[in-house]
């Protein structure tokens, strides 16, 4: 699961060899850098999947999806990443249909009490508007 396991240091045995990094593609980047970048990536792609009326419904129903939201949006350490998820939350919740489904989970009123306390202002908006 993208947002399951913990990376912590030691996960990437390469991480300080350049001809790996150049063999996957990375250049100078490390590969947390780049695994940080693609969550980014992957939860802006889904904020812009929600903000469309069409797949608002058809998103939270999709199995697996807004656990995984609310996983990135309770443990990911990279505050876009966070604020994106709360955005994600947000627009879902507009939907009157989602309401109900979305209550239901048992990470959704924990994960919001956390984001309202983020340190960025914007995720504070953005989950106290979900």
């Amino acid at each position: 699961a993208l947002y399951g396991r913990d990376v912590g240091e030691g996960s990437y045995p390469y991480e300080d060899d350049a001809g790996h990094r150049a063999a996957a593609g990375l250049g100078d980047i490390s590969p947390r850098t780049a695994l940080t970048g693609m969550r980014v990536d992957a939860m802006a792609t889904i904020v812009n999947l929600a903000c469309a009326e069409e797949n608002k419904i058809m998103m939270v129903c999709h199995p697996g999806l807004l656990d995984a939201v609310l996983r990135a949006a309770d443990r990911d350490p990279t505050d876009e990443v966070r604020e994106h998820a709360a955005i994600v939350l947000m627009n879902l919740a507009y939907a009157e249909e989602n309401k109900v489904h979305m209550a239901s989970k048992d990470l959704l009123l924990d994960t919001l009490v956390k984001l309202i306390a983020d340190d960025s202002p914007f995720t504070r908006r953005y989950a106290s508007a979900a």
